[in-house]
């Protein structure tokens, strides 16, 4: 018997609604808050090449590890989260 596993990325709502919990997760990190509606817009092409991050790395790395204070925040309450 072939066992076959299979990994699945969603970071923008597709599977689960994800957006609202990105957003929250980011702004317990970030220096300065950013509302949701520009967060949104981050998500229209590579997040990293946006100012507004930009501006703010300093202080938060951007690095996609699951020890980041980010993912401490996001994936619990993904965990949460059914389907659409």
């Amino acid at each position: 018997m072939i066992t076959k596993k299979l990994l699945l990325f969603d970071f923008d709502g597709v599977i689960v609604d994800s957006p609202k919990i990105s957003h929250d997760s980011s702004n317990e990190i970030l220096p300065k808050p950013i509302d949701l509606a520009a967060y949104r817009l981050f998500f229209h092409g590579n997040i990293f090449e946006h100012k507004d991050v930009a501006d703010q790395s300093t202080d938060v790395e951007l690095k996609i590890t699951d020890d980041h204070p980010f993912y401490q925040r996001y994936i619990p309450r993904l965990m949460t989260l059914s389907p659409i």
